[in-house]
């Protein structure tokens, strides 16, 4: 469907070509902020109006106050966590349907999610905001090693630090204060148990859980995430209580439209909330959710401002997903194989490699320096796995180790 001269105008800060289409296809006349590098030509035939911009430049607010005045838009939304900040406060500015500003500040900033949960008695993690060694010993002294260093406002895994021992911790401040100049760093008691994510979707403040998916990681030290599988294989009880202090969590912050994406980690000692965002999961957990439980994140959002009456039905599908990361060891490669022919596979729903033959590999340690994934379905999570397993089998990757300087013996 093509937007006409009627349809609702949406603001939308950053986003992809799927989403694009989804939108036009609601009928929506879409004006997207996006970096220039990131758009596709084919993006041109779902958008009527594109503005070039970093998604947190502060000149948007002015430069479409102005716009609003001369043509209004209806609504505004972003689906990434660089723009939901400068969606929520156009919607405040311009005083559009969309996400509220105070949710979206609280949950950005984990020092100040913290702080709220703590205010408001929510069950939490204990934390501490740190600048110098002395500071992370202190909170070392009451709650005991191992421990969890990272910047406030992080994303995808990055600059994560476990802490075993006291001599890791100046190093690790420092790479913190490196990467993020200026920004709180956290410490929080490291909670050893099983990490999860709930998926859920809410409108006028009215929560919608919809599922929960197994998380995996590279563990100690960075914990960048290797793999998700849904649905979740924890006992039913478990994946209740899950959602239930997910849903609590929405309530508290005052989330009010669209997706959120709430991470947990399942302990001896109870249930802990790692972060949540006002925003879908990434690594394709919004596709897995429309595959195995029926529900477009996306559409709905959209469906949403339309009419105000998103469609809330979800139901298993009878089908599972799962995604997993390519893990290579470090070196060069020397021969990449098969690639094309893994869309060919059953059961393979995308996927994607980020080498190429002669590039140099390194472990990865945050989400951007993974190697490529795919992403697969099946009647359960085990066959779905079973696919990526074949996927990853049926390549030909060769990296060659470096070469170890050899000291000669005396």
């Amino acid at each position: 469907m093509k937007a006409d001269k009627a349809a609702k105008r949406m603001l939308m800060i950053g986003g992809w070509t799927d989403i694009y289409r989804k939108a036009h296809a609601c009928g929506l006349a879409v004006t997207l902020v996006q970096e220039k590098s990131k758009i596709k030509f084919e993006d041109l035939a779902y958008i009527e109006e594109l503005i070039t911009a970093e998604l947190d430049d502060p000149d948007l607010l002015d430069l479409f106050e102005v716009w609003h005045r001369k043509k209004p838009y209806d609504c505004v939304v972003s689906f990434q966590e660089m723009g939901v900040l400068t969606a929520a406060q156009l919607k405040e500015k311009l005083n559009l349907p969309g996400n509220p500003l105070f949710p979206v500040l609280t949950t950005r900033d984990k020092g100040k999610m913290r702080a709220f949960m703590k205010a408001n008695n929510f069950p939490s993690i204990p934390y501490a905001l740190v600048t110098e060694p002395a500071d992370v010993l202190e909170f070392i002294d009451a709650h005991r090693l191992p421990v969890i260093l990272k910047p406030s406002y992080g994303t995808g895994s990055a600059q994560i630090h476990k802490i075993t021992e006291a001599q890791q911790i100046a190093p690790a401040l420092q790479q913190i204060k490196s990467a993020y100049a200026g920004g709180d760093i956290l410490v929080e008691k490291y909670i050893a148990g099983t990490e999860v994510s709930v998926e859920g979707f809410t409108w006028n403040g009215q929560h919608t859980i919809i599922a929960v998916t197994d998380k995996f990681t590279t563990g100690a030290p960075n914990f960048v995430e290797t793999g998700h599988n849904m649905p979740s294989s924890l006992p039913a009880h478990i994946i209740e209580e899950a959602k239930h202090l997910s849903a609590a969590l929405m309530d508290l912050i005052g989330h009010q439209y669209g997706p959120s994406h709430t991470e947990i980690i399942v302990a001896e000692e109870g249930m802990f909330v790692v972060e949540t965002h006002t925003r879908v999961g990434g690594d394709y957990i919004f596709e897995m959710v429309e595959r195995v439980y029926g529900f477009d994140l996306f559409t709905q959002t959209f469906n949403g401002f339309l009419s105000d009456r998103p469609n809330l039905d979800h139901g298993f599908t009878g089908k599972a997903a799962a995604i997993r990361y390519l893990q290579l060891p470090p070196g060069k490669v020397t021969a990449l194989d098969g690639v094309d022919a893994l869309g060919q596979q059953p059961g393979v729903v995308k996927y994607q490699i980020d080498v190429q033959q002669g590039e140099e590999t390194k472990p990865f340690t945050k989400s951007m320096e993974r190697n490529g994934f795919i992403l697969a379905e099946g009647s359960t999570t085990a066959e779905a796995v079973e696919v990526i397993e074949r996927g990853w089998s049926s390549l030909r990757i060769e990296v060659s180790q470096p070469v170890t300087a050899q000291h000669d013996r005396p």
